[in-house]
């Protein structure tokens, strides 16, 4: 389904299509890249909504990766990203890097990017 018109407040959407009720009803399999965004930019800035914001910061660096490899002070080039935003973007990339650098106890590489768990015979060790 369309998000509703981008000039309309997320608080004017329908619930089930807001983006933190979505990933709560439908998981973050569901959203896009945009509405995963605008929960951590969390508002938007004028009379542009968070998605909206989300979507311009998204496409002017072209893709995740890029976004993700830009500074505080990149991304708060953007009209409506603030030093606040900006900050919390790089939290949650940096997350994401050093989750992809772990490798859960018991599982190996390849089963890690499979997302396969090991299993374990009860009387190895």
């Amino acid at each position: 389904m369309q998000e509703p018109s981008s000039r309309l407040s997320i608080k004017a959407w329908p619930r089930d299509e807001r983006p933190r009720e979505k990933l709560l009803l439908r998981g973050p399999a569901a959203m896009t890249d945009s509405e995963i965004l605008a929960i951590l930019i969390r508002s938007g800035s004028g009379r542009t909504n968070a998605v909206d914001l989300a979507r311009r910061i998204l496409s002017e660096a072209g893709n995740l990766r890029r976004l993700a490899s830009r500074s505080a002070e990149e991304l708060s080039r953007v009209g409506g990203i603030g030093s606040a935003k900006a900050v919390t973007l790089l939290a949650a990339f940096e997350l994401g890097r050093r989750t992809q650098r772990e490798t859960p106890r018991g599982w190996s590489h390849h089963q890690v990017a499979g997302g396969c768990r090991r299993s374990h015979d009860p009387g190895s060790a």
